[in-house]
């Protein structure tokens, strides 16, 4: 009896320490004290950070790794520094937006009423997609939209050429199914959409039916593996990532 006892404390103790180990080394705290340590932030807490994007139901943790000091320095500061993964020195000031213009709603579907409004304000999903509440980099960046204006700029000239007369000019649907609709982009992952473009009627996905084999065929040319990743995020811009409250 004493044996089972001290076998079952020691592996409780072992389970404790795994647990305590796990949750001191999460995934973020180096971004967040690299963050820190280069831009020399006073008064710097060690945390998950949090922002609501004004009027909408749903809170992102993105600013955790990429800009966790965005509530004090605001948006056009912030803009400045994004993205972290870009080395100090190659940088380019201009090269994240601080604020949605008016042209990038109406050139890039992002919502009317974030029109004039600052980062810090409309928070990263609206742009960029992925899972908010995510604190880990795979689970966080899944269906990820690293730059919706070249997937936008780029995207929507492959799929009027290829795809828009079976799926429909604003990929409402017709001899395929619709891209733009809310439940598939919800229940459906980035990889689903990659296996349906790439191999088509090859995959399991779509057997028997008209869907051209884009990847496995070649049927892009020389860049088709690139244009069967742009195509799965030209059909990720679809997606509303964010839901709005009532007025």
């Amino acid at each position: 009896m004493s044996k089972f006892f001290f076998i079952s404390c020691a592996a409780l103790m072992a389970v404790l320490a795994v647990a305590f180990y796990l949750d001191y080394n999460r995934e973020w705290k180096p971004f967040e004290l690299a963050y820190y340590n280069h831009f020399k932030t006073p008064g710097a807490i060690e945390e998950v950070k949090q922002l609501n994007p004004k009027g909408a139901n749903e809170v992102e943790r993105c600013i955790t790794c990429h800009v966790p000091d965005i509530a004090t320095i605001g948006g056009k500061v912030a803009a400045q520094r994004l993205p972290l993964i870009i080395t100090p020195e190659k940088r380019n000031p201009q090269a994240h937006p601080d604020r949605v213009t008016q042209e990038m709603v109406k050139t890039y579907g992002l919502p009317s009423q974030y029109a004039g409004q600052p980062i810090d304000v409309t928070g990263c999903m609206v742009c960029h997609n992925g899972q908010g509440l995510a604190t880990d980099k795979d689970a966080a960046h899944r269906n990820l939209i690293v730059n919706i204006f070249d997937v936008v700029d780029r995207g929507s000239i492959t799929f009027k050429n290829n795809c828009a007369q079976c799926h429909g000019q604003s990929g409402e649907g017709g001899i395929g199914p619709p891209l733009n609709d809310q439940h598939r982009l919800g229940f459906f992952n980035d990889d689903y959409y990659y296996d349906c473009v790439f191999y088509g009627a090859l995959s399991e996905h779509h057997l028997n039916t008209k869907m051209p084999s884009w990847g496995a065929k070649k049927l892009f040319g020389a860049e088709s593996n690139q244009k069967v990743s742009l195509m799965v995020h030209w059909i990720r811009h679809y997606q509303q990532p964010l839901t709005f409250k009532a007025p």
